[in-house]
Order: C-alpha cells, then sequence, then structure tokens
C-alpha cells in the first residue's frame, strides 16, 4: 500500500496554513459596544475561539484597527490581545 502524494500547502486548491489567514477587523471596544445583532459577549467568545483555533493549525492572523494610533479608538478588545499576540504576525496596536 502506498501513501497518499503530500500536497502542496501554497499551491493547493483548498485552504491550507500557508495559503490563507482569517482577517479581524476592527474588534475594538467603540464598534464591539454598537453591534446588537448579538449578544456582545458570545461575539467576543466566537472571535477569541477563532484566533486560538488559529494558534492550533499554525495559521497566521491578520489583525487591523481604526484610528488608535490618533486616540480617537481604543486597541483590540482586551480579550482578543493574548490570542493575537502569540501569533507571528501581532505587531500591536498602530
Amino acid at each position: 500500500m502506498t501513501s497518499p502524494t503530500t500536497r502542496d500547502q501554497i499551491s493547493d486548491h483548498l485552504l491550507t496554513p500557508r495559503n490563507s489567514a482569517p482577517l479581524v477587523i476592527d474588534y475594538q471596544p467603540v464598534q464591539g459596544n454598537s453591534v446588537r445583532s448579538m449578544d456582545g459577549r458570545l461575539l467576543v467568545d466566537n472571535i477569541v475561539r477563532v484566533g486560538r483555533t488559529a494558534q492550533v493549525y499554525g495559521v497566521p492572523v491578520i489583525a487591523s484597527t481604526v484610528n488608535v494610533k490618533t486616540g480617537a479608538n481604543k486597541p483590540t478588545i482586551p480579550e482578543l490581545q493574548p490570542v493575537l499576540s502569540a501569533s507571528r504576525r501581532w505587531t500591536g496596536p498602530r
């Protein structure tokens, strides 16, 4: 019995840790507090789980914030910061 051929993680047509990354946009207090379509705690729990799952599979997470550098908004929500800090791509608020 032969082993299946190992697929190339970069050119594969399926998502792999090498050809994909979740994009986390504006998970900041003001944006999170304005969400009314679901429970705020559930929103936070869900994105933290997404980040932790990405860590387990070695998938980089790209995080974006708006107007932190100008002082108009606060950085990423505190619950998510440790998860992003463990990612190779996290550079902190800008």
